[in-house]
């Protein structure tokens, strides 16, 4: 097997956050260990959107990765991630993001509070 065969390393595109309004909506196929700018730790999710294309969001910056932290969000659940503004923060602008999760909601198969509509 050729190192272009692994799996591992066919990835997606990397999500990324340049304008106020960018969404991310899909299912979660793959939930792993990813690095930010400086190196750290953190998570890494691969999102299958409704086009069919995956789709890697590292959560790296301070308020989505707080928020995914505390969602703990997982394979096979569906999420909506939205650029919602901008704050004042030590040192510039810091990100603002919404994030929805439906847990166990691969799209057509979510739970939902009202009969017949999507998850997002």
């Amino acid at each position: 097997m050729s190192i272009y065969d692994d799996p591992a390393l066919r990835t997606g595109d990397f999500q990324t956050w340049d304008d106020i309004g960018d969404t991310l909506a899909g299912d979660i196929i793959d939930v792993r260990k990813g690095e930010d700018f400086n190196g750290r730790p953190c998570p890494e999710l691969v999102i299958r959107n409704d086009d069919g294309r995956d789709i890697v969001m590292t959560c790296g910056q301070a308020n989505l990765r707080a928020q995914i932290m505390d969602l703990k969000p997982e394979t096979g659940d569906r999420i909506k991630v939205a650029f919602v503004r901008t704050e004042k923060a030590d040192k510039g602008q810091k990100k603002i993001f919404e994030i929805k999760v439906v847990q166990g909601g691969a799209k057509g198969t979510a739970h939902v509070e009202r009969a017949g509509e999507e998850p997002f």
